[in-house]
């Protein structure tokens, strides 16, 4: 590493090095919790402030949860919804991640609340658990609403979504990086 640097000192080459070593830092594995976000990136995590629900949500520890849990549904027509309020209005890419469960349901509605109306996509839970999965992008002025509904055809997971935005996160754009966890909201600017 120090060979790096002194070869960037010697060739002008040390600022660009230096805010690619600062980028890595916050778009990076982050252990607390257990995700990689794009920079402009907004997370909201079950039970976080913006979030609620209807019927009956179980918290469970299994399936590789985004944070410390997630939740799960079996109960017909239950519904989570994550109300999420969006840095500035615009274009965003959604994700979901939901736990990794062999019994999931094959076909979960995602109902999108954005700024031309509403979408439904629908979702295999079998599949791709653990990670970021995308459902979308969509245009939103001030806010995103994503309402999960459980079929009660086997377990729903209800676990976090995540925005960013489509323009803004190209690591040729930086020029300022900030870093706010708050309420299970994680929020990376630049």
């Amino acid at each position: 590493m120090t060979e790096i640097l002194e070869s960037a000192k010697r060739h002008n080459h040390i600022i660009p090095i230096m805010k690619f070593l600062i980028v890595l830092m916050f778009i990076v594995f982050n252990p607390m919790f257990g995700s990689v976000a794009l920079a402009g990136a907004v997370i909201l995590d079950n039970n976080g402030t913006g979030t609620y629900s209807t019927g009956e949500w179980r918290f469970t520890l299994n399936g590789n949860p985004y944070g410390k849990h997630s939740l799960q549904s079996t109960q017909s027509n239950a519904s989570y919804t994550y109300k999420i309020s969006v840095p500035e209005p615009g274009e965003y890419q959604v994700f979901s991640w939901w736990i990794d469960m062999p019994e999931a349901v094959t076909d979960v509605p995602y109902t999108i609340r954005h700024q031309d109306g509403s979408s439904t996509v629908t979702v295999n839970q079998q599949m791709n658990g653990g990670k970021w999965n995308p459902l979308g992008t969509w245009q939103f002025d001030k806010a995103a609403t994503i309402t999960i509904t459980s079929s009660g055809n086997g377990r729903t997971s209800a676990d976090a979504i995540m925005l960013s935005p489509v323009t803004g996160s190209n690591l040729n754009d930086f020029d300022n990086t900030k870093y706010l966890t708050q309420n299970g909201t994680m929020t990376l600017n630049w």
